[in-house]
């Protein structure tokens, strides 16, 4: 896998993500909206919104990228770039987008909720972030377009959002480690130990999904295209 290829990659996603400015403006204040309308609940609730907000900002992001770089991808293949290295630069551009993005919800909710535990939401956010990155690229290679890959979005972490960390099924949702982490921050009594290696694997099966769907879109793109 070629360094300078990777960054090539992140700089042509890069110009096309400036492109759609607004819809990504809308992917970071949505989530901040969702906070600021939940202040008033009771419990747990209002971390969970304001934490797993990088979810829906990063995963949108991660989706337009994937759905963007369809039109990219077998220019590229053509150019000598191979599948990896593309997914390897949208991953690079997505993971610098990520950094602000940690750093501002991180900020908001230390200030305005006062946690129990401090750390324990600072690594539920990082560890959100990290979960959505492979995510948004994956429904961006899996899904056909940006509805389907809206819907999409939108069901998971809808679902993720409203099921209890306790409720059975829970740990088969990706964000299910952050979750705990956030609940723990709140002040809730709660095992934790699971959360780091839960959110590892996470990211683990995600990126590998990641790049065998991606791998077998371009594949078929170039196939098609050499036709």
């Amino acid at each position: 896998m070629s360094a300078k290829h990777v960054l090539a990659v992140a700089v042509a996603h890069r110009r096309e993500l400036l492109r759609r400015r607004f819809a990504v403006g809308m992917l970071i204040a949505l989530p901040l909206a969702f906070y600021a309308s939940a202040a008033s609940a009771e419990g747990s609730f209002v971390l969970i919104t304001g934490g797993l907000g990088v979810a829906w900002a990063l995963t949108g992001t991660g989706l337009f990228v994937g759905l963007a770089s369809r039109r990219l991808a077998p220019r590229l293949v053509l150019s000598g770039y191979r599948p990896n290295e593309i997914l390897a630069g949208q991953m690079l551009l997505l993971a610098g987008f990520a950094l602000p993005m940690f750093a501002v919800f991180t900020s908001i909710l230390l200030v305005a909720e006062q946690p129990a535990h401090s750390l324990d939401l600072v690594v539920a956010v990082l560890l959100t972030a990290l979960i959505a990155v492979p995510l948004g690229l994956l429904l961006g290679s899996l899904c056909r377009g940006e509805l389907e890959g809206t819907l999409s979005l939108i069901g998971v972490l809808g679902v993720q959002m409203s099921l209890p960390v306790s409720a059975a099924g829970a740990e088969a949702l990706p964000f299910y480690g952050p979750m705990v982490l956030l609940e723990s921050a709140y002040g809730t009594q709660i095992d934790t130990a699971v959360a780091v290696p839960h959110s590892i694997v996470a990211i683990g099966l995600l990126t590998a999904a990641a790049f065998a769907a991606w791998n077998r879109r371009v594949r078929v793109a170039d196939v098609t295209q050499s036709a």
